[in-house]
Parts: structure tokens; C-alpha cells; sequence
């Protein structure tokens, strides 16, 4: 009996061994896991770099015309033949004034120069016969010169009383209405050209001998959606206004399809630097660290400082003259977090 006993107590014991072999921990050998930093990159590639400006107007007609009768006396308005928005072309009436009186008058002074044209004409042929005094064919003649002159007159009243447009345009505004009274000093109506438009800007010190008159602009008007238009400088003037410390320019923009309208705002970038076949990077590329301007390149998944020497800047893109070679992936975000010799992943690529 005993010994079953401790043969039981032997077999437990035996399978307690194993039991607590076969539990216990094995070694694992598990791989380092290194923690690497997302960047962002972009090649550097040789590229002509631009700078310019950007400048800011208002759009303005480059022809305005208001449209005032030419008249001595004044005459009332029988008829305005334009409203606010009609296209109007140059020489087309737009309103016309009473004629009755200046009717008479052209009347009475065509019937007068007839009249002397006729006594001139039937005195000459006696002056040829010998039969009238040359003085009496000369004060003839003196007559039917202001008869005439006095004719030229009337007809030139008679034609200011029908109003017209001395420009192709748009009316912009009808200040008078028919059966007013109008005088020289009376505007009819205001017609606009939108088919060319300017825009009024101001150029700093240190850019103004950078541009020529002739020279192409890109021109951005939010109020078309943003588009693009290409423009030129009309004028640049050679005299600082004390006022804004600037120098004054004119913008010409070719507005055949009249998209653009007047008053609005306008930005114009006008180019004044080109680097031609230049290292460029992404303005965000280049930062100032320990008191040196760098940038961060990968190569194999690492990260090499580069201390470089800059050259013009626009905001978006740095040149670098000295420090990077064609070919580098010049880290463009990420940059701030990342040190020589950090592991990085690239998770985004661009171009420069």
C-alpha cells in the first residue's frame, strides 16, 4: 500500500517537472523596430527661375466720352433715342433737339445766299461786257461771302440739334430726358469703350528700372473668376509721386469681348528678375538652423544636411546657388523634424 503511495507520489511529481518545463518562457528574438519620419520630397532640376511683382488697380475705360450738345442757345429735347447699356457706334444719333426755330433761320439763310449767288453771277456776266463797275462786282462778291459764311452757320446749328456719339462704346449713363432743355452746358448721356480698358498702378524704387514700356504682364481679375489676361505697360512715368513714394504706370489690356468691366479690381504681376537654367527649390525647403541656411536631401532613406548659399526668392521658390546638385530629393515637408542621420519614409514626391 505504501508503495503505491509513492509511486503516485513520484508519477504527480514527474508530471509537475514537465508540466512546468513545458510552461516556461522561451527566449525570443524579436528585430530591433527603428521609428521611421514621413517627409515629403521634390528633384531639384535646372530651371529658369522668375520673380516679379504684383501690383494692384482699378479698371478703367481707356475712352470715355460725354456727350454735350454743341448749341448757342438752348433748345429743348424732342427725343433721346439710348438707355443705360446699349451699344452704341461712333457717329450714331442718340437724341435729338427742336428744330423748328434753327429750321427758319437755315431757311431764310439759304434764301439770302441764293439770292446773292444770283446777283453776283448775273453782275459778273455785265462786268465781262463792260456794262458794271468792277467796284459793284466787288461788293457783290463781299455780299455773297457772308451770305455764305452766315448759310455755313445755320447748317452747322441745323446739324447740332440732332446729338451723336463721337466714339463706339457702351452709354453708361443718360443724364437728360426729353423735354428738358439742353445747353452747352447739359450732358446728354456718357458713352464708355471697354474694348481696350487700363488699369492705374504704382512700382517702388527698387523695381521701377527693371521694366520697359512694351514689356508683357499677366493681369488677374477676381471678379472673372479668377482669369488670367495678358496685358502690357502703356507708360511708366520717370517722376516719384510724393504722395504714395512710388512711381506711376498704365496697364493696357485688349478687352475685345468686353469681360472686363470698369471698376474692377485687378492685380498685375509684372516680371523683373529671370535666372535662366537655376537650381530652385520650394520656398518651404530652405530654413535657418544653428545660425546657417540648409536643406535636408534623402538619400537612402537617410537624411544629409546641406548648407547652402541662396539666391532671389518669390514666396513659393528659393534659388540656390551653391549647396545642391541636379538630381537631389530635397526634402519639402517634414524638414522642421529631422535632423543628419535620421531615418525617413518618403511618403509624397513633387517636382521642381
Amino acid at each position: 500500500m505504501q508503495l503505491t503511495r509513492k509511486i503516485v507520489i513520484l508519477f504527480l511529481i514527474a508530471i509537475l517537472n514537465i508540466l512546468v518545463l513545458g510552461c516556461g518562457a522561451k527566449p525570443v528574438e524579436e528585430e530591433a523596430k527603428v521609428k521611421l519620419i514621413p517627409v515629403e520630397v521634390a528633384e531639384v532640376k535646372k530651371q529658369d527661375f522668375v520673380r516679379g511683382v504684383v501690383l494692384s488697380g482699378t479698371i478703367k475705360p481707356q475712352a470715355t466720352a460725354t456727350v454735350v450738345p454743341k448749341l448757342m442757345s438752348a433748345e429743348k429735347i424732342v427725343n433721346i433715342s439710348v438707355e443705360v447699356g446699349d451699344k452704341v457706334r461712333a457717329g450714331q444719333t442718340i437724341a435729338v433737339l427742336d428744330q423748328s426755330t434753327v429750321a427758319i433761320q437755315l431757311n431764310s439763310a439759304r434764301n439770302t445766299y441764293e439770292d446773292a449767288l444770283r446777283s453776283y453771277e448775273r453782275n459778273k456776266v455785265l462786268f465781262e461786257a463792260g456794262a458794271v463797275a468792277q467796284s459793284v462786282l466787288e461788293q457783290l462778291e463781299v455780299g455773297l461771302n457772308q451770305a455764305k459764311n452766315a448759310l455755313d452757320g445755320q447748317e452747322l446749328a441745323y446739324n447740332n440739334t440732332i446729338i451723336t456719339t463721337p466714339i463706339s462704346g457702351i452709354v453708361t449713363a443718360v443724364t437728360a430726358e426729353a423735354g428738358n432743355l439742353a445747353s452747352a452746358q447739359t450732358p446728354i448721356a456718357t458713352i464708355v469703350n471697354l474694348d481696350t480698358v487700363e488699369i492705374d498702378c504704382s512700382i517702388n524704387e527698387s523695381q521701377v528700372n527693371k521694366i520697359v514700356v512694351g514689356d508683357k504682364v499677366q493681369i488677374r481679375i477676381p471678379a472673372t473668376g479668377g482669369k488670367i489676361f495678358e496685358g502690357r505697360i502703356k507708360n511708366v512715368s520717370s517722376t516719384m509721386d510724393q504722395r504714395t513714394k512710388a512711381y506711376p504706370l498704365t496697364v493696357v489690356l485688349e478687352n475685345k469681348e468686353n469681360v472686363v468691366k470698369a471698376g474692377m479690381y485687378a492685380e498685375v504681376e509684372i516680371i523683373t528678375d529671370v535666372r535662366p537654367a537655376a537650381f530652385v527649390v520650394p520656398a518651404q525647403a530652405v530654413i535657418q538652423r544653428n545660425g546657417s541656411t540648409k536643406v535636408f536631401i534623402v538619400q537612402e532613406n537617410n537624411v544629409v544636411e546641406k548648407e547652402v548659399e541662396i539666391g532671389l526668392t518669390n514666396g513659393k521658390e528659393t534659388e540656390i546657388i551653391r549647396g545642391i546638385i541636379a538630381g537631389d530629393q530635397v526634402i519639402t515637408k517634414g524638414n522642421e523634424d529631422v535632423v543628419r542621420g535620421d531615418p525617413v519614409k518618403v511618403v509624397g514626391r513633387g517636382e521642381k
